[in-house]
């Protein structure tokens, strides 16, 4: 958070005694947090994109890898304590040859071998989160998964890593939003968020206006933030998202609206030095 700086008060001693010099303005108080992360755009197999439907007839994605084909990889970002920035040292690559899952990780120095042949090792980073969010048009505009949809049955796994999720909200009490996906609110906390439009869809916009407090930011669970991001761009840019638009924990997309479409798809793995979230403060 950051904090106001104070007025400058008159001197109460004489008209010649000068005021006081103002405090330096305060840093905002963030947590120290450093990961690298990844997002990637996938296809629906025209023949699954209209085979599942939930309780109330919206069409959902597949829960089954065979309904996925070709892949966007994205670029590889780095987030360091609030800067956000490619980091070339890293790729997404499959772990092996006609294997679909994939990681992030980087290639050590090539090696020759006796016969003359050049070796380069892939070192896989150990994953620390994978979420899979779609956004299925304006009565369904997200739903995520805990799981990479591209290569796992959802029906097969554990819960809560078995079956979609709505975008919800759990409400802090002090304006700021935590994305959840169990228990929360159908819309935001607060009011007037900048983000509300341009990343998260106006559908979530808090109902009791005019009553509530302002809004404070945007936190929760950090691989939802993330696709919700990239699905803020159009198709095949969803690294605009981090390129441009998202740094020191501002989202700066403000002046456009999020595109809605039927099946749009961000498919996020990233890769972490430690458990604590990130927040986008409005």
């Amino acid at each position: 958070m950051f904090r106001r700086k104070p007025k400058k008060q008159p001197s109460r001693t004489s008209e010649t005694s000068q005021a006081q010099e103002d405090p330096p303005d305060t840093e905002p108080t963030q947590p120290r947090l450093t990961f690298v992360f990844v997002v990637n755009e996938v296809q629906v197999l025209h023949k699954y994109a209209y085979s599942k439907y939930d309780l109330w007839n919206n069409c959902i994605p597949p829960d089954f890898p065979f309904g996925y084909t070709r892949e966007n990889p994205g670029t590889v970002f780095r987030f360091h304590n609030g800067s956000v920035f490619p980091a070339p040292e890293y790729v997404w690559a499959p772990q092996k040859l006609g294997e679909r899952r994939g990681h992030v990780g980087f290639y050590k120095r090539p090696v020759v071998d006796q016969g003359g042949y050049i070796h380069r090792e892939f070192v896989p980073l150990k994953d620390y989160s994978t979420r899979s969010v779609f956004d299925c048009g304006p009565f369904l505009p997200c739903i995520f998964a805990h799981a990479d949809v591209t290569c796992e049955y959802l029906q097969s796994n554990e819960s809560p890593r078995n079956r979609w999720f709505a975008l919800e909200f759990k409400h802090r009490g002090d304006g700021v939003s935590e994305v959840t996906f169990n228990g929360g609110k159908k819309y935001v906390a607060g009011k007037n968020a900048s983000w509300v439009g341009p990343l998260v869809p106006r559908v979530f916009e808090n109902p009791e206006l005019p009553c509530v407090e302002q809004s404070r930011g945007l936190g929760g669970d950090l691989g939802v933030i993330l696709g919700l991001m990239a699905l803020a761009e159009p198709p095949g840019q969803q690294d605009d998202a981090f390129r441009y638009h998202w740094n020191h924990y501002r989202w700066m997309g403000q002046m456009r609206e999020r595109p809605s479409e039927l099946y749009r798809h961000a498919y996020l793995r990233s890769c972490v030095r430690t458990d604590r979230a990130c927040r986008v403060i409005a």
